[in-house]
């Protein structure tokens, strides 16, 4: 259902991080975000902070669709049903490149219709005059299904979307707009959702706790810290006004989703028991505190749905899915947390932390994904 680029992951064994470890990973995403480190320090305080908490509607991610490779990624023809299996307008029959002079003839000899039934990436193309369909080819050949890596049905551009929702506003409406040839190209508000998702495959700022699970029997290979996944809810979260994103899914598959709120119960002061010790590294602790968290995220949603203005409706609750976590929390004599450890193995898979731009044309698979164009696109539909 979801993937997250290879940027993120250095391929091996990875050994378990501790909280040590791990924490300069979490300020780091406070400096991209901007948000003071006073607020983390003070969350380090297992009892400061709200025990609920939910994000307004201007700060809510909107919603949009996956985009799964298998149908093209944003490559697909989702209007005809074509998906990702057709012969770009770049080739003639025997799939052999065109002049460009040539594909600017048969563009025109399209209808309106037909121009505005054509994939996000290929409206790209023609919006910025690029008639040898460079944007499509590189979606069909290296993300989508025309390449030689078979893709899994779940593989897509959650990671992207995730980054996006909260890295640009949500288009409003749908734009028409006309090339320096005089072509008019209709980008629906899901055409743009898919170009912004394109861009933020890759960020320009971005921070991890915990790593993807990628032994198909494995589950929660190195999840976050609990400690740190706690203080970044009430600190990153709840004051910072920050959604962060999280992979629910315990396995080798990543799906991604965005947290967008919960609600916290902590019990008393709890001795530790000898079991404790196998999950502590630091001999200062000196108690542990459990906590029952009821999180709150949004994940993707119907590719007709994405194609509709979502943020304030995914702020009051639309399309909003509820996940159970229970975790202790490992606290220092001088009352601060430490570490932790998620209950029974059930946990998030990893936690990330996008910040900055769309950087997909700088860092990643497509360098014909400008990101100023891209926004200045999203900007004429808001």
């Amino acid at each position: 259902m979801f993937s997250i680029p290879n940027l993120f992951y250095s391929g091996g064994a990875e050994a378990k991080l501790s909280f040590d470890d791990e924490v300069g990973y979490l300020i780091n995403a406070f400096y991209d975000a901007g948000i003071d480190l006073d607020t983390f320090e003070q969350m380090r305080s297992p009892y400061r902070g709200k025990r609920s908490y939910r994000l307004a509607p201007k700060d809510a991610p909107w919603g949009s669709y996956y985009f799964p490779y298998v149908d093209g990624g944003i490559a697909n023809r989702w209007q005809t049903n074509e998906g990702g299996s057709y012969r770009t307008l770049n080739r003639n029959v025997s799939g052999r490149s065109l002049p460009p002079e040539k594909v600017l003839l048969k563009i025109k000899a399209l209808s309106q219709s037909e121009i505005n039934s054509l994939s996000a990436a290929e409206k790209f193309d023609i919006y910025m005059g690029y008639y040898d369909f460079r944007t499509t080819e590189i979606e069909l050949k290296q993300r989508g299904p025309q390449g030689r890596i078979e893709h899994e049905g779940w593989e897509g551009f959650c990671n992207g979307r995730n980054a996006a929702s909260v890295g640009v506003p949500e288009p409003q409406q749908a734009i028409d707009v006309v090339n320096d040839d005089g072509i008019e190209v209709r980008f629906e508000i899901i055409d743009l959702k898919a170009l912004a998702s394109a861009s933020f495959f890759y960020v320009e700022l971005y921070a991890q706790i915990g790593n993807p699970t990628r032994d198909r029997a494995a589950q929660l290979d190195n999840p976050p810290d609990a400690g740190l996944f706690d203080i970044a809810l009430r600190s990153y979260l709840a004051v910072g006004h920050r959604p962060f994103m999280f992979d629910i899914h315990e396995g080798h598959e990543i799906w991604n989703s965005t947290i967008i709120g919960y609600k916290r119960k902590t019990s008393r002061k709890l001795p530790l028991e000898e079991t404790d010790w196998d999950n502590i590294e630091n001999p200062e602790i000196a108690y542990k505190i459990k906590v029952d968290l009821e999180l709150y995220y949004h994940e993707e949603i119907s590719l007709e749905d994405a194609n509709t203005v979502t943020r304030d409706r995914i702020a009051n609750g639309w399309m909003n899915l509820k996940k159970n976590y229970s975790y202790y929390l490992y606290i220092d004599e001088f009352k601060k947390i430490r570490g932790g450890q998620f209950i029974g193995n059930q946990g998030p898979d990893f936690l990330w932390f996008p910040n900055g731009i769309g950087a997909d044309d700088t860092l990643g698979v497509n360098s014909n994904l400008d990101f100023e164009s891209i926004r200045s696109l999203i900007e004429s539909a808001e």
